[in-house]
């Protein structure tokens, strides 16, 4: 009933608070792009040390308004490598005058599975940026 979303990977366990969490982070002039718990595997959903660590990015996930995300362009599905276009979003986001917030988000945890990634050339203007 309004624009505010999230979007998410299919291997992430949400917070029970992730609409009051977007809430808190969404504005006319930000965006939230929260860094996740990333477990190691067979280990429990339990933010700790021996379980997991933080990620240093977003990894496909945000919340935004349907207007910020269509004045940032949108993601940008020419990417080959897996993560890409979520870097190219938050990089989006910025440059259209959104601050793109980052925050550690403790309910939110990528649960460990097989890498299904891909080897490509890294793009040069994600190079510029520092991403990779």
């Amino acid at each position: 009933t309004n624009e505010l979303f999230f979007v998410t990977d299919a291997d992430i366990t949400l917070p029970k608070d992730l609409v009051e969490l977007s809430n808190k982070y969404i504005s006319k002039y930000t965006a939230w792009f929260p860094v996740c718990f990333s477990l190691f595997e067979n280990k429990p959903q339990i933010v700790a040390p021996i379980n997991g660590n933080w990620t240093k990015e977003g990894k496909g996930m945000f919340a935004s308004t349907k207007t910020q995300f269509e004045k940032s362009g949108k993601f940008n599905l020419l990417y080959k490598k897996w993560g890409w276009e979520d870097i190219d979003l938050w990089i989006s986001y910025f440059r259209a005058g959104i601050v793109p917030l980052r925050t550690k988000c403790k309910g939110l945890i990528h649960n460990w599975h097989p890498s299904l990634e891909t080897k490509t050339e890294e793009p040069e203007h994600l190079k510029k940026f520092g991403f990779i």
